[in-house]
């Protein structure tokens, strides 16, 4: 069985259609707004419940042995900080989004030969289709705001830890 919380969202519902593609799994969309966007669904051949009951359903539907070890999504024991679940939600949506507004073909035919330009140009990429998503989806805009803010404080902190040590004498 696989939960998705925000299922009836953007990500979500993307998310719960290639799991029904694959049709191997339990799927449990976990949203307020489950039936009022079912038509961004394939099918409706899944669980859908309320946040409000998700705690009852877990409890009820309690298999023992299951753990995130037997996917291969991402570990889900390892998300252990809010930073953890920040990096998750950035990382999923940036995904999701190159998917919908990148075109391999054109990516390719435009794609630098040289090393150094084909970094840049696979930043200039992702921060074009994270811009194209963000305008249009304020959540994942602010996941991915989140994220790099994030990114930039750890920067600072190893650099405020490397100044001191370098320094400052160690009494």
């Amino acid at each position: 069985m696989i939960v998705i919380t925000g299922g009836a969202g953007f990500i979500g519902s993307n998310l719960i259609n290639e799991l029904m593609r694959k049709n191997t799994y339990e799927i449990v969309s976990v949203d307020q707004n489950n039936e009022k966007n079912k038509n961004y669904f394939l099918n409706n051949n899944f669980k859908k419940i309320l946040p409000v009951n998700l705690k009852k359903f877990l409890k009820n539907n309690n298999k023992k042995n299951i753990s995130s070890k037997n996917y291969d999504f991402f570990e889900l024991d390892s998300l252990t900080t809010k930073d953890d679940f920040i990096k998750l939600r950035a990382e999923t949506d940036s995904e999701a989004l190159k998917r919908r507004f990148s075109n391999i073909d054109i990516y390719n035919k435009n794609l630098p030969r040289k090393t150094s330009f084909k970094n840049l140009y696979e930043i200039s990429e992702k921060i074009r289709y994270e811009i194209i998503g963000g305008k249009m989806l304020k959540g994942i805009q602010r996941n991915i705001l989140d994220n790099y803010s994030l990114k930039i404080k750890i920067k600072k902190l190893k650099f405020l830890n490397l100044f001191l040590l370098l320094f400052c004498p160690h009494q």
